[in-house]
């Protein structure tokens, strides 16, 4: 008994008595068909060592073929993934693009990067309804201060919409900004990868045609930079990403605060992010009353730094309720 194997677009196997009776048959005329009801098929493990094929007739319209068996490639699955590597190289350029934003990010966390601005693309981030509520509201009061200029340079400077973050450090939005644009996570900030500004460097952008031209200041920082941005923390990131509803990446947060989480960071954990994420705080009530003891220990008072929190009585509460079955089963009631 022969086994036959035709690699195409599928496999086939089948049972042949005679590799002769295959004389026939054609690669330019292999009706599948015939074959099957002429030979009889097979189940493909039949053929497999090992992951290897054993047989002794093959017919291919492969260049080249390889014992080793290898999934058949699906053509759309193969598009997809290409289309997807375009979109991604696509979107990286567009992150750092300074002829097509169109929104400006400034920030008083840190005097050190009071003359940053970080620019972005509105039709992208109004896609977050937080994030479309800021540029409405900033953009209303745009309109509202040039209402009564016919200005054509006032025009297009009230187009570039600036916003002023208050609570969050440039550091922080650079990472949250190449995740929407390219769905990567890196706390490592390379300033190279985006449309920065400052004031001591000057760039001349051209506006739409007709317009006038108008002056924006870039920034010639990159990853080297002297004075490059910290990285930022699992912490951090979980804020921004709750505070603009980027639920996807609020998620990954989520699990990474979790799963770091130890003894000496648990209470402190329960306090500054459980009072916002439910599942922050569900878990870290577990991971302490699991762990009390070492949690808890002697001459320490973890809870103490917390005793003005809002939070601080029902999450006390909360947690003698959950200890509580679990100390009545250690005392034996």
């Amino acid at each position: 008994m022969s086994s036959l194997v035709l690699h195409d677009e599928s496999e086939w196997i089948f049972n042949v008595d005679s590799p002769a009776l295959l004389t026939d048959y054609t690669r330019s005329a292999l009706d599948i068909p015939a074959l099957i009801e002429h030979f009889g098929s097979v189940s493909i493990d039949e053929v497999l060592y090992n992951g290897r094929y054993v047989f002794d007739v093959i017919l291919t319209i492969s260049a080249e073929l390889s014992r080793k068996r290898i999934e058949p490639v699906n053509p759309v699955e193969v598009l997809k993934s290409k289309t997807a590597i375009r979109n991604s190289e696509f979107m990286q350029a567009l992150l750092k693009d300074p002829y097509s934003v169109d929104i400006r990010f400034v920030f008083n966390t840190d005097e050190s990067y009071s003359n940053i601005g970080l620019w972005a693309h509105r039709s992208l981030l109004s896609r977050y309804k937080p994030f479309a509520d800021l540029i409405h509201e900033a953009s209303s009061e745009s309109s509202a201060q040039t209402s009564s200029c016919n200005d054509a340079q006032d025009v297009i400077n009230a187009e570039m919409l600036t916003i002023p973050l208050s609570d969050i450090s440039p550091g922080t939005l650079c990472v949250l900004l190449r995740y929407i644009y390219t769905g990567e996570i890196n706390r490592t900030v390379d300033t190279s990868l985006h449309a920065i500004s400052m004031t001591d460097s000057a760039l001349v952008m051209k506006g739409i045609a007709g317009r006038p031209a108008r002056f924006v200041r870039w920034s010639p920082m990159d990853k080297d930079s002297p004075w490059r941005l910290k990285d930022v923390t699992w912490e951090e990131l979980l804020r921004v990403s709750g505070r603009f509803g980027v639920l996807d990446l609020q998620q990954h947060c989520e699990d990474a605060v979790i799963a770091a989480m130890d003894t000496s960071n648990a209470v402190e954990v329960l306090f500054t992010i459980g009072s916002t994420f439910d599942k922050v705080r569900d878990a870290a009530m577990d991971f302490i009353v699991d762990k009390m003891g070492s949690v808890v220990l002697k001459d320490t008072r973890p809870f103490a730094a917390y005793k003005n929190h809002p939070d601080a009585f029902d999450f006390l509460v909360e947690l003698l309720e959950r200890r509580a079955p679990k100390a009545a089963v250690i005392d034996g009631v």
